[in-house]
């Protein structure tokens, strides 16, 4: 049987534990919550970062029935042309990327802290839950880490002080969003990163945020 001492003793071990627990965790995490509008001098534009990210393999008509007349150098003439245009109209091309716009044009993000994590809010009402996973990052075979989203399936989870977002998109392709404070706390840096087998190019975008005014 414990004495009164013993019991209080024990209990105020308990306390002095757990608030070390609830610093350590408040240190882990960032306050990435606030209102935070687009610094459009420090940011890319992300319409220029999604052009020109495939490439035409072409390739030069058969010789095998070609005959080396002016009627093959015509018809080759005529393919060098159209390459170009295709080249061209890539080159200034922006890939669809569906839903990602709302959130890699948005010019105002609003972060709510939650029991789980954070809501991001954008300024067209679209809004994201994020629980960011204990212990890390952790790859399997089945994917059960991934969990499903608004824009597909993702695995959050702090890389030291950088909330990273994996996300498989749909049908295909990934990215990746690290969001960290920048200039002691007073600015938001979100590192966006997309890949698409189609291809040839990763869109790598940078946004920053400052807080925004009341």
């Amino acid at each position: 049987m414990h004495t009164p001492w013993i019991r209080s003793t024990l209990c105020l071990v308990l306390v002095m534990n757990l608030n070390l627990l609830l610093s350590t965790a408040a240190l882990a995490t960032p306050a990435l919550e606030g209102r935070w509008t687009i610094n459009g001098d420090e940011s890319d534009d992300p319409h220029d970062q999604l052009k020109g990210l495939k490439m035409v393999k072409s390739r030069p008509p058969s010789e095998s029935t070609g005959t080396g007349g002016r009627e093959d150098a015509q018809r080759a003439r005529a393919y060098t042309q159209q390459a170009l245009v295709k080249e061209r109209h890539l080159l200034f091309s922006e890939a669809d990327v569906g839903e990602l716009s709302r959130i890699l044009n948005a010019t105002n993000v609003n972060i709510v802290p939650t029991d789980s994590g954070f809501q991001f809010s954008y300024e067209d009402g679209f809004k994201r839950q994020l629980s960011p996973r204990p212990g890390g990052a952790v790859y399997t075979a089945k994917g059960d880490e991934f969990v499903p989203d608004e824009l597909g399936r993702s695995m959050v989870y702090w890389r030291s002080s950088t909330l990273v977002i994996e996300t498989l998109l749909a049908p295909r392709g990934t990215m990746t969003e690290e969001v960290s404070l920048q200039s002691a706390k007073h600015r938001l840096k979100i590192h966006t990163v997309l890949k698409n087998p189609d291809w040839d190019f990763d869109a790598d975008i940078i946004r920053v945020f400052d807080v925004a005014s009341h």
